[in-house]
């Protein structure tokens, strides 16, 4: 199959043959400043911009057809996921002439050091943008349709729908807070959903979809009207039990006290919130027993350990332990993952 140098089929690209229609776009100054460019995706080429000569796309898997393209001749690529080390070796190796390497504005801030390195090396410049002018937008425009219906309803809560929204914040749900840091509730700057969900450090390997499935659950758990998916449902199910137990727990001081007696602690760690009180009593529990040790490396108990002040009263975010150990946030949520698997407590 013969393609062009947009990776498409040459007789259906519509850049090829000048029957693309581009959908509207707002003019933007250039030279945006990264942070911008990265949340507003501003930097993206306009269809007479758009580079038709030595340019191509490529999609960054072993044995994908676009990397046949790679040669000499050419000097602009754009990446449409994040590339591997290894192709970017395979990249400046069959690439000598390169000048510029593109890269998805959500994308560039995860490129890594090594990356970015081996680039510079090669005098290889490195931006953000989209290939189709399409995909791009100016300022801070929202293009999700439902954005704004669901940012509108959380603004008009009222009555029991409010006193609901707030008990889902004051007990620290991660659901909640994210949504309302998402919608900017409180006039924050707008950030994407994968911003938002490593903000609340969700165990979700595809973030902005773990992000989706928090926001609908809030929203359904205030309006059991609001249509979602099965997960998400499940999701609120398990939400909305667990704050009745907490409820319970809140009403009843003895309760709370036979739990920490039970725990073998006077109080709960500092920045845990009760939202998250279950999942410390199955993980206390299990300090206390020694399971800690039937983790996989002695490393990963003391990460646990660390993560949930099980030996100096205070949690800690993924990130600040991934600075205790030299590892980063998403290492020590893999770590945390794989040893509450070990243990049998449900995450």
């Amino acid at each position: 199959m013969n393609t062009c140098i947009h990776g498409i089929q040459s007789k259906l690209c519509g850049y090829c043959n000048g029957t693309k229609k581009v959908g509207s776009r707002i003019n933007v100054p250039k030279n945006i400043p990264s942070n911008e460019s990265l949340v507003n995706a501003a930097a993206a080429l306009t269809k007479k911009e758009l580079p038709v000569n030595n340019a191509i796309s490529i999609r960054p898997k072993r044995g994908h057809p676009s990397l046949v393209q790679l040669g000499p001749n050419i000097t602009f690529i754009h990446f449409l996921e994040r590339p591997a080390i290894w192709l970017i070796e395979e990249v400046l190796a069959k690439c000598p002439n390169l000048k510029t390497v593109q890269f998805l504005p959500n994308m560039l801030s995860s490129i890594s050091p090594a990356q970015k390195e081996l680039l510079s090396n090669k005098k290889v410049n490195f931006t953000s943008g989209h290939w189709k002018p399409e995909a791009a937008w100016a300022g801070p425009r929202i293009l999700s349709p439902d954005y704004h219906v669901k940012k509108e309803f959380l603004m008009d809560l009222s009555g029991d729908q409010l006193k609901l929204f707030q008990e889902l914040l004051d007990l620290g749900f991660d659901e909640a807070l994210l949504a309302s840091r998402y919608f900017c509730l409180k006039g924050e700057d707008f950030i994407s959903q994968r911003e938002c969900s490593e903000k609340f450090d969700l165990n979700f390997k595809i973030k902005a979809i773990g992000g989706s499935l928090f926001i609908n659950a809030v929203i359904s758990y205030l309006d059991p009207h609001f249509k979602v998916s099965n997960d998400t449902k499940l999701k609120m199910e398990t939400m909305r039990k667990s704050v009745f137990r907490i409820r319970e727990m809140l009403q009843n001081k003895n309760e709370m006290d036979n739990l920490l007696s039970e725990l073998q602690i006077t109080k709960l760690p500092d920045n845990l919130t009760l939202s998250k009180i279950e999942k410390f009593s199955s993980i206390c529990k299990a300090y206390n027993s020694g399971q800690l040790s039937l983790l996989k490396e002695k490393r990963h108990a003391e990460i646990l350990t660390q993560r949930w002040g099980l030996n100096n009263g205070c949690f800690k975010t993924l990130e600040a332990v991934g600075e205790l150990f030299s590892v980063t946030r998403e290492r020590i949520r893999q770590i945390e993952a794989e040893s509450l698997d070990t243990l049998r407590i449900i995450d």
